[in-house]
């Protein structure tokens, strides 16, 4: 969604193709009371050679189309309707989820996320890593693939000033083309008004202190993976406890990933880890409480989108939480907070945004050191977001200056990319639709 506001912002004539793994229908994205309709490229992740909109099939395709004489080229993207929605695109923006351009999710996933990259380099489209985490890379066959990919995208961002680094590390024999640091585009994203616990609305009514805490479905059910210190189930009734024993405080469940919705026309009957959202962990906490205890946590109804779970947050006095965007939609509304850590990207957030004082690694503290530093960080929660208010509009201005100088002359076909203030303005008078898959 602040991928999409970034480029409609920067390029209004824009028009978008949005990668998906299942439906074909247009994905429309929310941008406050406005909607982005954007063109659905599905890419199903099948190995039958009879699946033309199969990730492996098509990338057997584009690399015979360059096998292929000049004469023959334009012949072959007509078998694939896949094929000529990625050929009609003028450039690539590929964020990986954020943090899966990695092992960390497993081998799988990291497979899916490369081939996607891989295709669209051998189809010789300008391909741009959005501000993301690069790495940890388990094995040195994903090292490689890494490096092959980053050397020749066109655009290498990272979201934290470490990011760079590592990449400078890591492809040091095949250095990236350009690199650039650029703040999590989740800090651009408005919110969006929604339905809120009528419990909540009353504790907001009597200017009672809410506490925002974000129950990660990931870490309640699978924190054995992410070798967390702490049993995070545990943690996650013990902060509650801590949060109702500030006098006459709210909490407020906020689930950041929620059971996904399925479209009219949709074939998916079961989606993996739907069971396991933080929708249903946070159902699963209260049930847990006591009568006296649940009068004073509410759970904000599953959100249709980011921005209204956003929105809930920035009425709060203060956020706890492991998922990193759940934090950036509190923090980017200078709601200081604790966040979490269960791998290396929320210590590059914090850092960059100067907060870094605000992160409790799982996987080092036990439940009193956490309990102890939560304590810590909310009492001087004023001077936290004291520096968040000044931080935050930098913050939001560099990602825009991102789109517009950046993002924006490479979509146009104004390159090379400018590299000075005096070349900021003359990709304004381009003319024509631009076509960008997200």
């Amino acid at each position: 969604m602040s991928m999409v506001q970034g480029l409609v912002h920067a390029i209004p004539e824009v028009d978008i193709v949005y990668q998906c793994w299942d439906l074909r229908l247009p994905i429309s994205i929310p941008l406050g009371e406005a909607t982005i309709e954007c063109e659905s490229l599905a890419l199903r992740r099948k190995n039958s050679l009879r699946r033309r909109d199969g990730l492996p099939q098509i990338r057997r395709m584009a690399r015979l189309r360059n096998w292929l004489s000049t004469r023959a080229m334009p012949q072959l993207p007509t078998i694939s309707r896949a094929l000529n929605q990625l050929l009609s695109c003028d450039a690539v923006l590929d964020v990986s989820a954020g943090d899966s351009f990695a092992n960390i999710y497993g081998d799988e996933t990291f497979w899916y996320q490369t081939q996607v990259k891989l295709l669209c380099l051998e189809l010789g489209l300008p391909l741009v890593l959005m501000p993301q985490t690069y790495g940890p890379y388990s094995n040195e066959e994903s090292k490689d693939i890494a490096v092959d990919i980053i050397s020749r995208a066109s655009l290498v961002c990272s979201r934290e000033q470490q990011g760079l680094e590592e990449v400078g590390n890591l492809c040091h024999d095949r250095p990236a083309q350009r690199l650039y640091r650029v703040p999590d585009m989740a800090f651009l994203l408005e919110p969006t008004k929604t339905e809120l616990p009528s419990s909540f609305e009353r504790a907001l009514h009597n200017d009672q202190p809410c506490i925002a805490l974000n129950i990660s479905g990931l870490l309640y059910y699978s924190g054995k993976n992410f070798r967390l210190q702490a049993n995070y189930q545990e943690l996650s009734q013990q902060i509650i406890q801590w949060a109702l024993s500030i006098p006459n405080s709210y909490v407020l469940l906020v689930p950041h990933v929620v059971p996904p919705t399925l479209y009219p026309g949709s074939k998916l009957t079961n989606v993996a880890g739907a069971d396991r959202t933080d929708s249903v962990a946070c159902k699963e906490i209260v049930s847990k409480l006591s009568p006296g205890q649940s009068a004073r946590v509410g759970v904000l109804p599953d959100p249709k989108d980011p921005a209204r779970a956003k929105y809930a947050m920035k009425l709060c006095d203060y956020f706890i939480g492991a998922r990193m965007h759940a934090y950036i939609g509190a923090s980017s509304q200078c709601v200081p907070g604790t966040l979490f850590a269960y791998s290396k990207k929320a210590e590059g957030l914090a850092n960059l945004m100067g907060v870094g004082d605000s992160v409790v690694d799982l996987r080092s503290d036990s439940i009193p050191q956490i309990l102890q530093k939560i304590d810590a960080q909310y009492q001087r929660r004023q001077l936290t977001q004291e520096h968040l208010e000044e931080r935050i509009p930098k913050a939001k201005a560099e990602i825009k200056k991102f789109f517009t100088d950046e993002i924006a002359p490479l979509v146009l076909g104004t390159t090379p990319l400018y590299t000075t203030p005096d070349d900021y303005d003359h990709f304004d008078n381009q003319q024509g639709q631009k076509k960008v898959l997200n």
